[in-house]
């Protein structure tokens, strides 16, 4: 295994990488770099590729769940392999590592340009604004926003990335800071909530850190507008009914006290219903979480296109 591989599998592992698009970003610009290293045989590139892209992924499984959205690429990446001519030779290696790269731009990039360009117009003056935990997209949004607001940021253990988020805005923002236990309290005092995305399923429904089902079921019950930030690479086939089918186990050693002997199951993700989602904010516009399979069909067909 190249010791680029090992070393971003050892990241992933220890909490080093973390978020959905950082983790993305992570892995396509160190397999962009092992593909552009290719020196094999011309006449078998395209089935070797294929085979290191495997390994690569079988790899990174053992690390940490990739996520829908990378998983999706790397299918694409393989079947664009396929069907690639066998006479390109090396040449392969530039086309591919063009593809990831516009993909990066695209995708992360440039969408999250977008995403942010249109929550900037759902702050007003003197809102109060939760959010829970840190994602990326919700931070920079909060950050360009040049409105007088105010952030409540709720937070949980045993990763605690809201403080994360606190640090980097407590000099521009008013901030105040609660863990989850506390968010009934607060919830009734704010105008909106700001929420990212691991996942956008088919059926509308949400998967994110641990803990948003429930800041989600609160915001319900009190009546207040749950926007969730999400690029539309994070846009799943999948349907899930519950958040135990296909989570992703982080070490339960977290969750306890040095000699604790209880037995902990550390979940990393949950499901939110559509039903407790008013929009999702995407690079494409504003659009309901009902509207998630008509997006899915049209991304679909973009992509048989092109």
């Amino acid at each position: 295994m190249h010791p680029d591989i090992i070393c971003l599998g050892h990241k992933l592992r220890n909490n080093q990488i973390t978020g959905t698009n950082a983790r993305c970003f992570a892995i396509l610009i160190t397999l962009r770099k092992i593909i552009e290293e290719y020196r094999g045989s011309p006449e078998t590139i395209n089935k070797n590729i294929s085979v290191l892209l495997d390994e690569v992924r079988a790899y990174l499984r053992t690390a940490r769940k990739l996520g829908s959205g990378v998983e999706s690429y790397l299918d694409n990446l393989k079947l664009s392999i396929f069907n690639s001519n066998r006479d390109i030779g090396l040449g392969l290696t530039k086309k591919l590592s063009d593809d990831i790269g516009d993909f990066i731009d695209q995708k992360i990039r440039k969408a999250d340009d977008l995403i942010i360009k249109n929550g900037l117009e759902l702050i007003n003056d003197d809102d109060v604004i939760l959010t829970f935990g840190r994602s990326y997209v919700v931070e920079r949004l909060l950050r360009e926003c040049k409105k007088k607001f105010h952030l409540i940021i709720v937070d949980n253990p045993p990763y605690y990335e809201g403080r994360q988020m606190a640090l980097r805005l407590a000099r521009q923002i008013p901030i105040t800071y609660t863990c989850i236990s506390g968010v009934a309290y607060f919830m009734r005092k704010v105008q909106k909530v700001f929420l990212g995305a691991s996942s956008m399923l088919s059926n509308g429904a949400l998967i994110s850190r641990v803990g948003t089902a429930m800041i989600s079921c609160i915001a319900h019950m009190y009546r207040k507008p749950v926007l969730v930030f999400c690029e539309t690479y994070k846009f799943s086939e999948k349907t899930q009914l519950d958040s135990l089918s296909e989570n992703e186990l982080a070490d339960p050693q977290a969750l306890l006290e040095p000699g604790d002997k209880t037995t902990a199951i550390n979940l990393r993700y949950d499901l939110t219903p559509r039903n407790y989602i008013n929009m999702v904010i995407t690079e494409t516009g504003l659009i309901p979480p009902t509207s998630i399979p008509v997006m899915l069909r049209e991304l679909t067909r973009i992509q048989g296109t092109n």
